[in-house]
């Protein structure tokens, strides 16, 4: 989307050149991560902050790291930074902890903060005003802020002016971009893994070389949304004029090492690929140890050399759980589960040994690190081939992760076969090859797994693949939908109200959804708001469709704001508020669904609850365009019509940035 927006908006005229950063401009950041907090502990603030040393170390900046920062420690931050940086530095500030906001102010909160009144509280925390006032006055080039903050509110109701979440910040003085875990009132969830969602993607987006800052947050806050299913949406504000690439294989300081002509997709091969630009030496002699007969293994020894003869520490690891959650048995799960497990397991593999991580929120450097050392060490353990595989996919390397996919299946592990077949369905691995995605579905379906059986019904119900066959994928769903697991519930319950196979049936559609629904699956949620709205399957009830939609919001559904928002302007089933409206259209929109932006722009169109702004209407549409969304080049153009020159281009540069910052 952010491609095609550009295209039109440079169409258009609205496209501006950026300025670079100097050569010479050093790279300093930052890292603040507070956990060990004496009330409200958090889990995952000093793994964060160890990820991103770990990434921004690779990418070429200089980097302090303050862990569990008490007040006094964290006062000392904005001098520590001015200690740091050089006029026209590029400087990055990163905060994980907790964060609160008070009268339109932000304050980073250290580990014994005192919460018995609100002077107390705002007196043992930084204000980040002091952080951005150190970096204006040491003129660096530009600011860059992440707060990872606001994961919840242990200060209870000690003033009514702390406000929800943090507020957004602008600055004058110093380019500054301030990228939030999530949006304005809202709490950012901490994760199962070993970071925060908005961290582990965060991390994983910046290992892609080549990509401006904006590009990266907005990649960012996609994985996220979709990971936590609507219910944490990033968010940046700012504007830099000078373009921003962090990851810059050109202008990395030490270039990496190369391969050597042999490597092929063996595990050192693939290992050698993960580390080759790092500057952590624990990197090299961990590779060295685990892959001494490697060919790469001379490479390793002398990178580690180097790194060693330049003084570079090595990069505090973060730390997956593990201890004191099982009991020590002979043959318990302590003895089973590995580091590989905990970083990487899937989230959808109903054989995982630990808690599961959705795609997007795997950390791929960690991941990567952790099931090379276990696979190394138990070579024939299919369910480390299949993690390994994963995180391969996760850091994008799709050629790679093929073959230890294949391992994995070998060795009987059935969720390969799953994954595997979602490769050959996708375009991971050149065009869609739903052939043998069927074949891999059909295999792990045989063996009872679900999501496979969902998947293979799919692709009869679709003739994708395999003739068309609509009772043989009634059949498959329903044998998923037997097992109780909620997705192939709902999607039996539409293909009843689809009349796939079998007579259209709003009714059986609305059972099975109910069902679906107790299992609080917000789809299922959705669908009933729908039935009830139209009267499908039952008579129209919209106080029911109301609930059904609530639930559905709450719960992180796309779909559902839209629907509810256009009960909200007609007034049908609940007192007609045009401004609930808008900011549900604005959350459907933030969820991903590029519909909302036609309503939207027919909101401001025709003033309804807003005054008529034909150029903010003009600006969605523009997203909406951009999106690909049905008739909206058709709408765009018709608008455009009416607007001045002058007019068009404010609307583009509207579009462009709430492209960049909310979208």
């Amino acid at each position: 989307m952010r491609r095609l927006l550009l295209l039109a908006l440079c169409v258009i005229g609205a496209c501006a050149s950026a300025a670079a950063l100097e050569p010479s401009a050093r790279r300093v950041a930052m890292i603040v991560g507070n956990s060990e907090y004496h009330e409200a502990p958090l889990d995952n603030p000093r793994n964060d902050a160890r990820s991103m040393v770990a990434v921004l170390r690779d990418l070429g900046f200089e980097v302090r790291l303050v862990e569990d920062a008490d007040r006094n420690r964290l006062r000392t931050v904005p001098t520590m930074l001015q200690q740091e940086l050089g006029s026209g530095d590029l400087a990055l500030f990163y905060y994980a902890g907790h964060a609160i906001q008070y009268r339109g102010r932000n304050y980073l909160v250290p580990i014994d903060f005192s919460a018995e009144s609100i002077d107390d509280l705002i007196a043992t925390s930084l204000d980040l005003e002091q952080v951005l006032q150190a970096l204006a006055d040491r003129g660096v080039a530009v600011a860059l802020i992440v707060l990872d903050a606001c994961r919840d509110n242990p200060f209870g109701d000690v003033d009514e002016a702390l406000g929800p979440g943090l507020a957004m910040v602008e600055r004058a003085e110093v380019q500054t971009l301030v990228a939030y875990a999530t949006s304005a009132g809202m709490v950012a969830e901490d994760g199962s893994g070993a970071n925060s969602p908005f961290t582990a993607a965060l991390v994983n987006a910046l290992a892609e070389p080549g990509r401006d800052v904006y590009d990266v947050f907005r990649t960012v806050r996609g994985r996220v949304r979709e990971a936590t299913e609507g219910r944490q949406l990033p968010w940046v504000s700012g504007s830099l004029e000078t373009a921003v690439i962090l990851n810059d294989p050109q202008g990395r300081p030490t270039p990496a090492p190369t391969l050597a002509a042999t490597d092929g997709l063996d595990l050192a091969s693939v290992q050698w690929r993960t580390i080759a630009a790092s500057r952590d030496p624990t990197d090299f002699r961990e590779f060295v140890a685990l892959f001494a007969d490697s060919p790469l293994s001379g490479q390793a020894r002398a990178r580690l050399g180097e790194l060693e003869q330049r003084g570079e520490p090595p990069t505090p690891p973060p730390e997956l759980r593990r201890a004191g959650r099982f009991d020590d048995l002979p043959d318990g799960l302590g003895r089973l589960v590995t580091d590989c497990d905990v970083a990487a397991s899937d989230d959808l593999d109903p054989a995982r040994l630990a808690d599961g991580i959705p795609w997007g929120l795997v950390n791929a450097r960690i991941a990567l690190r952790a099931c090379a050392r276990d696979l190394a060490r138990d070579p024939d353990n299919p369910r480390l081939a299949f993690l390994m595989a994963r995180a391969l996919e996760v850091a994008g390397r799709y050629p790679e992760a093929v073959p230890f996919y294949e391992r994995a299946i070998a060795g009987g592990y059935t969720s390969a076969l799953v994954n595997l077949g979602y490769m050959y369905r996708s375009d991971r691995l050149g065009p869609s090859d739903f052939g043998r995605a069927f074949e891999l579905y059909r295999r792990a379906a045989l063996e009872g797994h679900p999501r496979a059986r969902v998947n293979l019904g799919n692709l009869y119900l679709t003739g994708r693949g395999v003739p068309k066959a609509e009772r043989e994928g009634l059949a498959w769903t329903g044998l998923a939908a037997a097992t109780g697991w909620p997705d192939a519930i709902n999607a039996l319950g539409d293909i009843y109200r689809r009349g796939q196979g079998v007579p259209e049936d709003p009714v059986t559609a609305r059972r099975y959804y109910e069902q679906a629904a107790a299992l609080a699956n917000h789809e299922a949620m959705n669908n009933l708001g729908r039935l009830f709205e139209l009267g499908r399957g039952t008579e129209v009830d919209l106080a029911a469709a109301v609930r059904w939609y609530e639930a559905a919001v709450e719960r992180g559904n796309r779909f559902a704001p839209r629907w509810l928002a256009r009960l909200y302007l007609s007034g049908k089933g609940v007192p007609a508020d045009p401004a609930r409206a808008r900011a549900l259209l604005l959350l459907a929109a933030e969820r991903g669904y590029k519909d909302a932006f036609v309503d939207l722009a027919r909101l401001y169109g025709e003033g309804q609850g807003v005054p008529p702004d034909p150029v903010e209407a003009y600006a969605y549409l523009l997203l909406a365009k951009a999106g690909r969304v049905a008739d909206a080049e058709t709408l765009a153009d018709q608008a455009a019509g009416a607007l001045s020159e002058a007019q068009r281009s404010a609307a583009a540069a509207r579009a462009q940035a709430l492209s960049r910052e909310r979208f």
